[in-house]
Formats: C-alpha cells, structure tokens, sequence
C-alpha cells in the first residue's frame, strides 16, 4: 500500500507503507512505462556513493547510454543517460544502482535538446527546485533522507504524473 501526498503542483511524495521503496516492484512498471513515452530521454543521477561493490562499474557500463559525469576515482556524483530498453526490461540493474547511492534520482528529460543545460546545472551544484527554472520539461524522481518515499519534483504539472500510477 502506498501514501501518495501533492504538496504542490509541481511537488508530491509517494511512501511505501509495508516497505523501502524498490523500483523493480510491479506496483511502478506503469510509472515507468508512462513516463518513458512522455519524456524523451531518461537519466540516472547518484550521489553520496553510499555501498559500493565490485560490481558497480560494470552495472554502470552495461546501462549507460552516455556517462555526463564521471567521478569513477572520487565517486561522489553520476549522472548518465539510461539506455531506453534498460527503464522496462532492466529494473533490477537499476535498482541496484539506486542502492549504491544515498541520494539516487532519476531524470527525466521532455527534450534531448536541453542535456547540455542538465549537465551545466548539475556541474554547477543547483538544487533539483533551483533546476526546475532552467530546465525545461523535465521530472526529478529522487529518495531523500528516507528510503521509504519517493519524491517527485517537475515544472510541469505532478497531478498528471500521479495519474499514472
């Protein structure tokens, strides 16, 4: 069972009563779904690495499409574009990387043309509310603090994102 709150049109939480959130669950495979075919590219975002193993860089190589930030010899922070296939079919390789993080988020991105502006905005430190100005388009799906609650963060409007659930 989930807790689902809007605490702004362009801010809500979801919070997993029975459990920590985990994104291979069937429960999100219609969010996902969803939101792949709004928004065009899809990126996943890490920081704080939090339980590394030896298999965390080759989790990242097998679903990288593109690799924006890099801190492979001081990995505080990553940010790299998801193969598309990988969002459906490789859940459990993702929510791997998820575990690895402190704060792992996904980003979604309504147009490729602005990864420049993404990559700029988090190279300089913004803040995912402070990113919501200069990106366009785009959704911030992140844990913070609790690994119970998913927090969703977009310039466009959160009731339409929570209507896919």
């Amino acid at each position: 069972m989930k807790d689902i709150k809007i605490h702004s049109s362009t801010s809500a939480s979801i919070k997993d009563l029975a459990k920590d959130i985990d994104v291979t669950d069937v429960y999100w495979n219609r969010l996902f779904k969803n939101l792949t075919e709004l928004f065009e590219v899809v990126y996943f975002r890490g920081y704080r690495l939090w339980e590394p193993d030896s298999e965390l860089h080759k989790t990242i190589d097998y679903l990288a499409e593109n690799i924006l930030i890099d801190n492979r010899n001081h990995p505080i922070s990553i940010l790299f574009r998801i193969k598309t296939s990988s969002i459906m079919h490789n859940r459990k390789l993702i929510s791997k990387m998820w575990h690895y993080y402190e704060f792992p988020s996904f980003v979604f991105l309504g147009d490729n043309e602005d990864e420049e502006t993404l990559l700029q905005a988090f190279k300089n430190h913004m803040y995912f509310n402070d990113m919501l100005s200069e990106v366009d388009n785009v959704l911030f799906m992140y844990r913070m603090g609790k690994p119970d609650v998913l927090w969703l963060e977009t310039n466009l409007s959160v009731q339409k994102m929570m209507s896919f659930i």
